[in-house]
């Protein structure tokens, strides 16, 4: 964050919109997990369940919004994609293999 700001180093000159969301969000959802947690072990269960709700608040845009349609999104969609290739590979070599093969004759009725 103090390279996105001060903008010293090349890679951090031109910093999107997206790339600061996503360290709010991280940043607000870390620090309203922390604090719901004290609140809960402290024994202040009214103010641990406000806490969690404003916790839940983040953490819904974040994991619902944010990571499937940024940059993070290859953690999901890659892994998918390297199966779904394969399983046409496998589908392609399968079906080469019963067109090359020949047709049984049918007996005669």
């Amino acid at each position: 964050m103090r390279g996105r700001l001060n903008k010293d180093e090349a890679y951090h000159k031109h910093s999107h919109e997206s790339d600061w969301m996503f360290l709010a969000l991280l940043l607000f959802v870390a620090t309203t997990g922390i604090v719901q947690h004290i609140l809960h072990r402290i024994g202040l269960p009214t103010l641990a369940n406000l806490t969690y709700v404003i916790h839940l608040m983040g953490v819904v845009p974040m994991l619902g919004l944010e990571v499937p349609f940024s940059k993070w999104s290859h953690l999901a969609y890659r892994p998918l994609a390297v199966y779904f290739a394969h399983l046409q590979h496998e589908a392609r070599a399968q079906s080469s293999v019963t067109l090359a093969s020949p047709a049984k004759p049918q007996p005669a009725v």
